[in-house]
């Protein structure tokens, strides 16, 4: 704390100081990245950016910024997507290259910048009304303007209710988010302050939902069981009841699933601008965000089972058939995060400078209550009860944790540009991380921790522990592009990074690898052209990533009954690619293509499991190929342009993925397919249609983790299973009003 205190002080001071400098020379504001590359074109969701894999498995959609910081100190436990949205709230938003996302955000792959429209000289606004034919509710409305000299205001609001394409009786609404936004800005010839607030509530409930059985033919194909429709059934049982143990207590709980997802965020962020004297120019911000108290309800899938007599129906009926296993994670979480940033940036006669320094504390814990429930597979489900209770298997794969962590990270960006032939870029990032850590996981060697049924934290057995890091990371990236002749170009770039874990790694049972750091590494280089109509780029990769990790689920069955249980695992993964990427112009046609082919392997990929009945298998995935990656993917993007008309589409292609990290399931290549139609009224007024699965594609898509025990490919043919899908024929309209 007495860190943060002194970059406050810090900040307050320069900013007095900068007010009373000359102005002799105009702010810079420098945009990193033209292209959005479809971020938002979603093809598993409407409300959250798509994941964009340059060849490593990111588990995740795209990273996102805010006004230039990370919209929250890592991942968990807030998922920055539950308090984003893009629209009219933002001036712009833009998309980081590796290597500038890798110093400037410290995450290696896409990223999401975003900056909120600020107030101006004239009053602006602008509100959108949209709908589905799912039955979408949108707002999306922001108003700026002036309050009186040098005083500018902002405010925007945007309310998201989707039901989405499956129709849940104990559901109105799985999609729920409602952001609130207001900003104070007072500027100066030479700076400006800008004092920003934000708060969220998401109740988004889509991890149980997402899902559909199908029956997995062993080449690739599936087919419908029990008539089910993906996309568009509910596999979610309307008795949603469940009973648990609480992880901390051992008490019982009681609840809903259908209302166990709530969030509620806090952000806010003081900003400022200044010129300094030589024509340096600071940035800085100081960034709160956090929330005291996050639910959240995850259903994983766990198996689907033929079982004759071991389960009952509500109403106490032996039941025979197809179960669908699940385990629930119910988490109660929190945090608080103290982010600041200060960059100073200048440009020479041929460089553009940047050098900044972050320094950032967090305060998090994570408490997640399991067990397991069952249902039976088709539309609308009945669920399903096992001697007779609701739920059992309380707690075997408990997570528990309770942290604090900061980092003072420094970073410096060079780019050269010689005016004629040569352009370059070097970045450097150095960050030192502390972090302290309490939770309940087995020491090397120890077992007292063990997830075992019914396990809770004060039990008396539980031994917490408690255990203190300092850590250093690093990256570095090098980029430059020659001129060989006229509008031809040679283009090259590389990264290395190594980053630790955090006490996010600490919740389950088994000690990570602490202090042994995951290491990227990523180097492409080819050839750009373009001209008055075109332009087009051929790159060659490689990238690799040594030493992650990850919490997977495994299933097995025992006695003919799936069991469920979350595993620790730790892997490389590397690959190589080529990427080819072209823009036609003509007159008011443009066309964009983009193809990528690479085949990303696991490396040191060995996995020892255990289950309950102390049988232990021994499955190694070293040298198969990376499941839910697709190893050829095409991006079409075709538009048209005239002065009121916009016709536009996107087709993205993705070969084979497999389900599998055995690689003995895959699902066979499929198009994800959008398309739109713009309408400009006026100046003021605008409508679109847009449609999604434009051709009907179906089918299932991404990992099973199911299928990862699996060694024999003949228990693969005929399979009963269940995974994610690619979501139906959907038609969204809006319409946006500005004055």
């Amino acid at each position: 704390m007495k860190l943060l205190a002194l970059f406050f002080c810090a900040f307050l001071s320069t900013a007095l100081w900068a007010e009373t400098e000359d102005n002799d020379t105009t702010l810079v504001n420098v945009k990193v990245s033209t292209s959005d590359r479809n971020v938002m074109l979603n093809a598993e969701s409407g409300s959250a950016p798509r994941s964009i894999s340059f060849g490593l498995p990111t588990g995740g959609n795209a990273a996102i910024r805010e006004d230039g910081i990370a919209l929250a100190y890592g991942n968990s436990p807030a998922v920055p997507h539950f308090h984003w949205a893009g629209g009219n709230s933002y001036g712009y938003q833009t998309l980081l290259s590796v290597p500038e996302a890798t110093i400037l955000a410290g995450d290696i792959g896409f990223v999401v910048d975003s900056f909120t429209k600020l107030g101006g000289e004239t009053t602006e606004g602008a509100v959108t009304f949209g709908t589905s034919t799912n039955g979408l509710i949108r707002f999306d409305g922001a108003l700026s303007g002036k309050i009186a000299d040098g005083w500018y205001y902002s405010t925007g609001a945007y309310l998201n209710y989707d039901p989405t394409s499956v129709n849940t009786p104990n559901r109105t609404f799985i999609e729920k988010k409602q952001i609130y936004r207001a900003a104070l800005s007072r500027r100066w010839d030479n700076a400006s302050v800008d004092l920003l607030y934000k708060f969220s509530i998401c109740n988004d409930g889509t991890d149980g939902y997402a899902y559909a059985p199908f029956i997995y033919n062993g080449d690739g194909s599936i087919s419908p069981v029990n008539g089910f429709r993906m996309g568009r059934d509910n596999y979610v049982p309307v008795n949603d009841a469940v009973e648990y143990i609480d992880v901390i207590t051992g008490e019982s709980r009681k609840g809903n699933l259908s209302r166990m997802d709530q969030r509620h965020m806090h952000d806010i962020m003081l900003k400022g601008n200044f010129k300094l004297r030589n024509d340096w120019v600071l940035d800085a911000q100081m960034h709160f965000t956090g929330s005291p108290k996050i639910d959240a309800a995850k259903m994983t899938l766990a198996g689907i089972d033929n079982v004759k007599g071991a389960f009952t129906l509500e109403d106490g009926t032996s039941y025979s058939g197809y179960v669908q296993n699940r385990l629930v994670n119910v988490t109660k979480a929190g945090y608080a995060d103290f982010m600041n940033q200060v960059v100073l940036s200048r440009h020479f006669q041929r460089n553009y400078l940047r050098a900044g320094l972050n320094a950032w504390y967090d305060f998090q814990h994570e408490y997640t209550s399991t067990f397991n429930m069952a249902h039976t597979v088709e539309a609308n489900p009945d669920r399903l009860f096992n001697g007779g209770k609701s739920t059992w298997g309380e707690n075997r794969n408990a997570m528990y944790y309770d942290g604090e962590k900061g980092e003072i990270t420094g970073f410096i960006i060079d780019e050269y540009d010689n005016g004629d032939r040569l352009t370059g870029r070097l970045g450097l990032r150095a960050k030192w991380n502390y972090f302290n850590v309490n939770c309940a996981i087995n020491p090397t060697g120890q077992t007292f921790n063990n997830r075992t049924e019914g396990f809770f934290i004060n039990n008396g057995i539980c031994q917490q522990q408690y255990f203190v890091y300092n850590l250093f990371d690093y990256a570095a990236t090098l980029s430059a592009n020659y001129r060989i002749a006229g509008r031809l170009f040679a283009s090259g770039e590389g990264l290395i990074s190594a980053s630790n874990k955090g006490p996010s790694s600490f919740k389950s049972a088994r000690m990570p690898e602490v202090g042994v750091p995951s290491r990227i590494n990523f180097i492409r280089g080819g050839l750009m052209y373009d001209n008055s109509w075109m332009d087009a780029t051929v790159m060659l990769s490689y990238v690799s990533n040594l030493n992650s990790s990850s919490i997977m689920s495994v299933t097995k069955q025992i006695d003919g009954v799936s069991e469920t249980q979350t595993y620790t695992a730790y892997y490389g993964i590397g690959t190589i690619g080529l990427t080819t990427e072209a823009n036609v112009f003509w007159g008011g046609f443009k066309m964009h293509g983009l193809l990528t082919l690479r085949n990303p392997r696991y490396l040191d990929y060995e996995n020892t499991f255990t289950f309950s009945n102390g049988q232990t298998e021994e499955i190694s995935y070293t040298g198969n190929f990376a499941s839910g990656i697709s190893r050829v993917e095409l991006e079409l993007d075709p538009s048209y342009t005239t002065a009121n008309w916009r016709f536009w589409g996107s087709a993205r292609y993705y070969s084979r993925q497999y389900a599998s990290r055995t690689n003995l399931a895959y699902f066979n290549g499929h198009w994800e397919t959008f398309a739109g139609i713009d309408r400009k009224i006026n100046d003021k007024c605008k409508m679109s249609l847009n449609f999604v699965n434009l051709f009907f594609q179906n089918g299932a898509k991404g990992s099973i983790d199911v299928a990862d025990t699996i060694t024999d490919p003949e228990l693969l043919k005929g399979i009963v299973m269940a995974g994610s899908y690619i979501r139906p024929f959907t038609i969204d309209f809006s319409i946006t009003m500005k004055f």
